[in-house]
């Protein structure tokens, strides 16, 4: 392969795709790629990631935000689950290319730090890995969340004119059509769901789509000694528990069909049955825990990436109960842990799971289906741990940081090298 610069660009440096590109960026640089990542705003001490350089950036970009969401507002005037108009320009594209990149690689790039149409001038050929749904969708993350807020409106069907929301959407959505038709560009999805939902959209017609999933830090992520991770944390040695963990979105996260779950686990337990402990950190949806069915061991908010692993490998099993998910890093922490996972049968987790040999997943969204299953996994993996030894068996064959980085350079390279590569057809047209 020949030496090329690669120029991630993520609006933070905190968060789930923070975490998938920071893996990315320095597994890369591991094997001695030169890797640099692009921030808005630095929070940590990471070598090769820079901030936004100058006192005009931090002077406005945290003005961009409200500014973004107050402007979109003139045309839908209840504020929805949209990203904002992205309208804005940043400083982010003149630093970009100043780091004169032969590859720019686009992660979670809303809030500010690129412009629609800051991101179709980037000179550059550009890799694009889909975190959530935005690069795609007429301004949501996700349409569930979408759908949560519009419901009986799917925001990749044609928009209508006339109403205020429809109206905001149309607007992003042919900004992206006609702003980004002349990047070189090539697709990278986590999830085959993902991947999927990529190739049928306007937006990405005509792309090259890639499926390379995240990868997950082995040396980190493992597998513990129950006993002493549990005393670690504080949490009882001779209890089952169930795991859960989720930053904001507590509709998408699914969080009320957990509790429901809950219930209806519990009230099929005999009565002299030991419940788990619902064992919690994170933030958001604080609203459901005041009445949960079990009682919980609330750790809070968790960043040490050691103490995120010693939770996953010291609990019974994992709960992710997604309405809509991508390739959640919590499900891939959890079987690097030996840590078998629970959740519906939904976007990426078809990847990761296979239905009683990691985990087990529960038709999409009965909650009663849901509880039964997370039922099965504690007393599986109670009884035999089984289903926690080919949970982090398959992680170690499919979600290797030198497979994932490899697949990345063999695209970067052809970029690189092959400059008719990555131009594809482009969304067919530009109005709607």
């Amino acid at each position: 392969m020949k030496p090329f610069r690669v120029v991630h660009v993520n609006t933070f440096d905190r968060g789930g795709a923070a975490i998938s590109a920071l893996r990315l960026h320095r597994d890369l640089r591991e094997a001695g790629v030169d890797s640099t990542m692009v921030v808005a705003a630095k929070t940590r001490d990471e070598p090769g990631v820079l901030e936004v350089p100058g006192w005009l950036h931090r002077l406005t970009w945290p003005h961009f935000i409200p500014l973004d969401y107050r402007l979109g507002r003139f045309v839908c005037p209840v504020r929805q689950r949209y990203c904002g108009l992205t309208w804005l320009p940043g400083l982010a594209a003149r630093f970009i290319a100043q780091l004169q990149p032969d590859v720019v690689h686009l992660h979670w790039v809303s809030r500010g730090i690129l412009s629609i149409e800051q991101i179709g001038q980037i000179a550059a050929p550009v890799v694009w890995t889909l975190h959530d749904m935005w690069p795609l969708s007429p301004g949501y993350a996700y349409r569930n969340e979408a759908g949560a807020s519009l419901p009986g409106i799917d925001p990749f069907l044609p928009l209508l004119p006339g109403e205020p929301f429809h109206q905001l959407g149309a607007f992003i959505w042919r900004r992206k059509l006609r702003s980004w038709r002349g990047l070189r560009m090539v697709v990278a999805a986590p999830s085959h769901w993902m991947a999927e939902e990529a190739r049928r959209s306007e937006v990405f017609r005509g792309r090259e789509v890639r499926e390379i999933p995240y990868s997950v830090p082995h040396t980190i992520f493992r597998p513990a000694d129950r006993g002493e991770m549990r005393s670690s944390l504080g949490l009882p040695r001779d209890r089952p528990l169930l795991l859960f963990g989720a930053d904001g979105g507590a509709y998408r996260k699914g969080i009320d069909l957990l509790f429901a779950a809950l219930r209806s686990f519990r009230d099929a337990q005999p009565p002299e049955a030991a419940l788990p402990l619902l064992v919690k950190f994170g933030s958001g949806g604080e609203e459901f825990f005041r009445d949960s069915p079990l009682e919980i061991h609330d750790c809070g908010s968790v960043s040490d990436p050691q103490k995120v692993a010693a939770l996953f490998a010291g609990c019974d099993v994992f709960c992710c109960p997604s309405r809509e998910d991508n390739l959640p890093n919590t499900v891939l922490e959890s079987l690097a842990c030996g840590t078998p996972v629970v959740g519906f049968r939904i976007g990426g987790l078809h990847d990761l799971i296979d239905d009683g040999v990691n985990g087990f997943l529960a038709a999409p969204f009965d909650t009663a289906d849901l509880g039964q299953r997370i039922g099965r996994a504690l007393s599986a993996q109670r009884a035999t741990g089984e289903l926690g030894r080919v949970a982090r068996t398959r992680i170690e064959e499919q979600h290797t940081p030198a497979a994932t980085s490899l697949r990345y350079r063999e695209v970067y390279d052809r970029l690189v090298s092959d400059p008719a590569y990555g131009c594809g057809a482009g969304p067919r047209r530009a109005t709607r």
